[in-house]
C-alpha cells in the first residue's frame, strides 16, 4: 500500500512539474507570474478564506492562465454543495497538493517530531460553479508604497542604492539596487527588491540555503527560488512588476526535466523564504501589510 501511495505521489509531482515545464518551453509567461491583475491577491479557498501556498500557488496560477479564469477563489465539490451551490456538469477539476501529519506508529516515542505525508485534492474555480450565494470574500487591501517600505525596513536587511546593477552580496550580507528613479515604474522596483530579499534569506544567519556558483544547478535553483518567492510576495502586496529572468529559462527546464521533485522543493523553499520575511522579527509590521 505504501509503495502505491508513494508512486501516486511521485506521479502527481511529475505531472505538475511537466505541465509547468511545458509552460516554459512554449515561450509564454512563466507559471510563477500571477495571471491576472495582482490586486486580486493569491489563490484562496472559498470556504476557509485561506490562501494556497507553495507549489499550489503555481498549480492554480497555471490553471487560471491556461483556462482563462479571472477569479482567485477555489473550492472542492463538497464545499460547493455545502455552500448551497454545485459544480457545473462536465467541469474539469484542478488537483492541488496537501500535507497532513502521519498517524504515529504504535512504538513511536511520545513527543517525537511528527512526520508528514502528502496527498491531493480536486478543486474547482468559482467560475466553474453555479448557485453559490454571495459569499463574503476578503480581498487584499490596497497596499501603499509607504506600507511596503515599512515592511521592508522591518526585515532588518541592509539595502543600499546606487549604481546600475541589482544584486545580493553574501559576503557583505547586503542588497545593492539602482536608485528608484532608474526603474520604469514602482512595480518593477519592488519586484527586483523582493527578488533580492529572497536571496538574502539564504544567509547562514537566516535560512542557511546553498546558493551555488554561477552556471551550476544550485545557482539556477537559487535564482528560481528568488523568482518564485518574489512572485508570491508581489501578489500578496498587490504589486505589478516583471519577474522573468529569461537567461535562466533553458537551465530551469533542463533541471526540472531531470528531476521533477526539484519543483516541489523549490516552491517550498520560496514559500519558506517568504514566510521568514514575515517572521516573528517583522510580525507587527507585516500583519498590517499582508
Amino acid at each position: 500500500m505504501r509503495k502505491k501511495k508513494n508512486a501516486a505521489r511521485a506521479a502527481l509531482h511529475e505531472t505538475v512539474a511537466m505541465e509547468l515545464v511545458r509552460d516554459l518551453e512554449e515561450g509564454g509567461v512563466p507559471p510563477w507570474i500571477a495571471p491576472w491583475s495582482t490586486d486580486g491577491g493569491r489563490p484562496a479557498n472559498l470556504t476557509t478564506n485561506r490562501v494556497y501556498r507553495g507549489i499550489n500557488i503555481l498549480i492554480l496560477w497555471s490553471a487560471m492562465r491556461s483556462r482563462g479564469f479571472q477569479e482567485r477563489w477555489w473550492c472542492t465539490y463538497r464545499q460547493a454543495i455545502a455552500l448551497g451551490g454545485h459544480v457545473r456538469k462536465g467541469e474539469r477539476a484542478t488537483r492541488v497538493v496537501f500535507w497532513r501529519p502521519r498517524d504515529p506508529a504504535p512504538d513511536e516515542e511520545p513527543g517525537a517530531r511528527p512526520r508528514w505525508v502528502s496527498g491531493s485534492a480536486a478543486v474547482f474555480n468559482l467560475e466553474q460553479c453555479d448557485g453559490l450565494p454571495d459569499v463574503h470574500k476578503e480581498d487584499a487591501d490596497v497596499v501603499t508604497d509607504e506600507r511596503v517600505d515599512k515592511w521592508v525596513e522591518a526585515t532588518g536587511i541592509d539595502i543600499r542604492h546606487g549604481g546600475d546593477q541589482a544584486h545580493y552580496t553574501p559576503t557583505e550580507d547586503a542588497i545593492q539596487l539602482p536608485d528608484r528613479t532608474s526603474f520604469s515604474d514602482h512595480g518593477n522596483y519592488y519586484a527586483t527588491l523582493m527578488h533580492e530579499l529572497v536571496h538574502a534569506t539564504a544567509h547562514p544567519s537566516r535560512l542557511d540555503r546553498k546558493q551555488g556558483r554561477f552556471g551550476d544547478d544550485v545557482y539556477a535553483r537559487e535564482e528560481l527560488i528568488a523568482e518564485m518567492g518574489a512572485a508570491f510576495l508581489c501578489a500578496e502586496f498587490g504589486l505589478p512588476g516583471e519577474l522573468q529572468h529569461v537567461a535562466y529559462l533553458d537551465h530551469w527546464v533542463r533541471v526540472l526535466r531531470a528531476d521533477p521533485r526539484v519543483l516541489l522543493r523549490t516552491a517550498s523553499a520560496a514559500q519558506k523564504a517568504a514566510d521568514w520575511l514575515h517572521g516573528d522579527e517583522v510580525a507587527t509590521t507585516a500583519s498590517a501589510a499582508a
